[in-house]
C-alpha cells in the first residue's frame, strides 16, 4: 500500500497526540508536579491546533481549485501543495480541463 506524505503527516501527528495525552493522564495521576501535565496539555493543544489548521489549509485549496475550475481560470499556480502529488494531480486536472473547454 502506498502512503502519500499528506497521509503520514496526519497519521504522524494523530500518534503524537495521542501519546502526549497519554502523557498528561499518566503525569495527572502519578506525580505531585502540577506543571508537568499542563505542559503536555499545552503541547497538545499546539498539536491539535496545527493539525486543524492543515486540514482547513487542504480544504482552502480544493475550494480554490473547484472555484478555479467553475469560472474556467486556468492561471492558477500549485506550487505551495504539501505534497508533490496533490501539486501534479491539479496542475494535470488543469490541463485536461484547459483541453477541454478550448477544443
Amino acid at each position: 500500500m502506498r502512503f502519500s506524505k499528506g497521509l503520514l503527516k496526519i497519521i504522524g501527528r494523530v500518534i503524537v497526540l495521542a501519546l502526549l495525552l497519554y502523557c498528561l493522564i499518566y503525569t495527572y495521576f502519578n506525580t505531585a508536579l502540577l506543571i508537568t501535565p499542563v505542559m503536555f496539555g499545552m503541547l497538545a493543544l499546539v498539536v491539535m491546533l496545527e493539525l486543524t489548521w492543515m486540514l482547513y489549509r487542504q480544504e482552502r485549496n480544493w475550494i480554490q481549485f473547484l472555484e478555479s475550475v467553475l469560472y474556467q481560470d486556468f492561471n492558477r499556480s500549485y506550487k505551495k501543495q504539501s505534497s508533490r502529488e496533490l501539486r501534479e494531480a491539479y496542475e494535470l486536472l488543469t490541463r485536461s480541463l484547459e483541453e477541454l473547454t478550448t477544443s
